[in-house]
């Protein structure tokens, strides 16, 4: 007992010889500093020594204070570090410029590279302050450190907000393409230099023109979207942006169809499905997986092929497949008799048809440009067949105009069945869009001017209509020319009499070539 007093009467004297040396709130003030940031475990000893200060030393004694009265100034004014509620990274407090209080994850799980990333802040603030920077180059710093996926996120959700959906995907996927094959990680990594290279790079790997002017426009218009809402500033990569002369080199260009071409496609189209059921089987030479298979369809096969298939399938089967060759042929008798694109056809609804009207209709959701249409006439002919279709679907105002829209390789295959050539002489492709040149085209074979192609068409400029969306070698062009006043001079009247008279009994000299 007594020896338990005497240890306990002794760390008493020696704790009152060690305690008073210091404020009374020493300890609190330390264990804040280690939570908040203001100063490490290691660094309390250095600003507050734990040797006893002699209590006469006036001046010692004073300068403690002063410390301690300045450290808690800093607390009011610089970052506090402190982690939230079931968060494994550090969190920061601090005062921007304009003296607002902000909290802000660091992203740091270490406290030290916490404490790094809340100085680079807090010299940041210190810069904007002093005018040594600006407060949108601090905002596009911020930004430029942010991972480049979240700026392409935010991109796609600003384009998707003002246009369609499959333009902001397409925009978007090409962007991301050149941030992924030239590693880019943040906004900091896209320099003019390397965009330079990743052009130069595809061309070299055969890329198109048209389609490395695509992939520059999409990144012109990120690059402005950056631009406009303050994530870059100054000189940006877009100086790296290559432009490319597309007219010269030119790899797909479009045809139209001729006229006995349309109605071969639309009657392949609606016998096809029936038709691929019924194919022969021939044997293959030089194959050696399988010595058996289909014979391809074609015109004179295409007839006889379906009539097997009506025999040997079941009355409900062939009632679908035929079903599915009439909405195909019907999909490709509106794209020939609207100029209407693939996706804005399957984009309509049965209530979109007005058949009292003969018009289409198009929601500007739906329209490529984001206009919309009203009241686009339609030949009188495809508006009783397609009133009649309707009917016999049974189908609701609601329903789709168009449930089954055709492919490119279901196209592909109505051409063969066809038998039209995807490939000319020349060298010009089919595909579906060629729907849509042929439709301009044909219009203007009808007497349509340009000025009314171009309206009907939904084009913007004359050019695009003329240029890319006429097919001149359907045109009546040598009609045209014999038409033009003669350069002949005058001969003797009897000369020019008889000359009169053959030109009454030969008319077609003169008349252009029309329409069949």
């Amino acid at each position: 007992m007594c020896v338990c007093t005497f240890i306990i009467i002794l760390l008493y004297v020696v704790g009152r010889q060690i305690i008073p040396a210091y404020p009374a709130d020493h300890f609190n003030i330390k264990r804040r500093c280690d939570l908040w940031g203001g100063y490490s475990q290691n660094d309390i000893p250095a600003a507050y020594p734990r040797t006893r200060k002699p209590a006469g030393d006036v001046h010692e004694l004073g300068s403690y204070t002063h410390d301690l009265a300045a450290h808690q100034r800093r607390h009011q004014e610089i970052d506090m570090l402190y982690k939230q509620k079931n968060s494994r990274v550090w969190w920061a407090k601090y005062r921007d410029a304009d003296g607002v209080v902000r909290r802000r994850s660091t992203g740091c799980r270490d406290r030290g590279a916490a404490r790094s990333v809340v100085n680079r802040w807090r010299e940041e603030v210190e810069r904007i302050k002093s005018g040594v920077i600006s407060a949108p180059e601090a905002t596009a710093a911020k930004h430029a450190a942010q991972p480049v996926g979240e700026h392409l996120t935010d991109y796609e959700a600003a384009l998707r907000a003002t246009g369609t959906a499959y333009h902001a995907k397409l925009t978007v996927t090409r962007c991301r393409r050149v941030c992924e094959d030239l590693g880019v990680r943040s906004l900091r990594d896209l320099t003019p230099g390397g965009v330079n290279r990743w052009f130069v790079g595809r061309r070299a790997e055969g890329m198109g023109a048209v389609t490395g002017n695509h992939y520059a426009t999409a990144l012109r218009m990120w690059f402005n979207w950056l631009r406009r809402n303050g994530r870059l500033t100054g000189d940006g990569p877009e100086a790296g942006i290559l432009r490319f002369k597309a007219r010269a080199e030119r790899r797909h260009i479009r045809r139209a169809l001729r006229e006995e071409e349309a109605p071969a496609l639309v009657r392949a189209a609606s016998l096809r499905p029936l038709a691929d059921r019924g194919r022969e089987r021939v044997k293959k030479v030089g194959n050696k997986r399988s010595n058996w298979g289909y014979a391809t369809l074609t015109p004179d096969t295409l007839e006889a092929s379906a009539t097997r298939a009506r025999a040997k399938l079941s009355p409900l089967v062939v009632r679908r497949l035929e079903a599915e060759g009439e909405a195909r042929a019907m999909f490709y008798r509106a794209a020939l008799g609207s100029g209407f694109r693939a996706g804005e056809l399957a984009a309509m609804l049965v209530s979109d048809f007005d058949a009292q009207a003969g018009t289409f209709r198009l929601d500007a959701g739906d329209e490529k440009a984001g206009r919309g249409v009203e009241g686009q006439p339609i030949p009188p002919e495809l508006v009783a067949d397609l009133a009649a279709w309707v009917a016999a679907r049974r189908a609701r105002p609601g329903d789709r105009l168009f449930p089954a829209p055709a492919t490119l390789k279901a196209f592909n295959l109505d051409l063969v069945a066809a038998g039209i050539d995807k490939h000319d002489e020349r060298g010009r492709v089919l595909d579906i869009h060629s729907l849509r040149k042929t439709y301009i085209t044909w219009l203007q074979r009808a007497g349509a001017s340009l000025k009314e192609a171009q309206h009907l068409a939904r084009h913007t400029s004359v050019e695009l209509t003329a240029n890319d969306y006429t097919d001149p070698t359907l045109l009546n062009m040598s009609g045209r020319v014999a038409a033009m006043p003669s350069t002949r001079p005058q001969a003797a009247s009897g000369a020019s009499e008889q000359q009169a008279a053959g030109a009454e009994t030969d008319p077609t000299a003169t008349m252009p070539k029309t329409m069949p």
